[in-house]
């Protein structure tokens, strides 16, 4: 069972499902992420963009099981692009430290 589950997100102007985590780093924390979209298209003119932004649920660990769930938006990169049967799925970190 995942830990986390896909919740409505945009990226940019596309809707679509995901969710962004944080990641603890030597200069601060970071966010990482996955997005799905069904267009493929739309995908290709998003990599063609510079400044991406992301807008969606990120969870936030903490020392008991449960998440803290919080609804945030910030620049991202895109890392990784992959089809698969829910789509195109999209893996991205933060553009920069939190």
């Amino acid at each position: 069972m995942s830990f986390y589950e896909l919740k409505q997100a945009e990226l940019e102007d596309l809707e679509g499902r995901g969710y962004a985590f944080t990641k603890k780093t030597v200069f601060g924390k970071s966010y990482q992420g996955v997005f799905f979209v069904e267009n493929e298209d739309a995908v290709e003119e998003l990599k063609e963009q510079d400044e991406l932004t992301f807008s969606g649920i990120v969870y936030h660990r903490r020392r008991s099981r449960d998440p803290r769930l919080k609804k945030e938006s910030f620049p991202i990169e895109i890392l990784d692009v992959t089809s698969t049967r829910m789509g195109e799925r999209i893996d991205f970190a933060s553009a920069e430290q939190q």
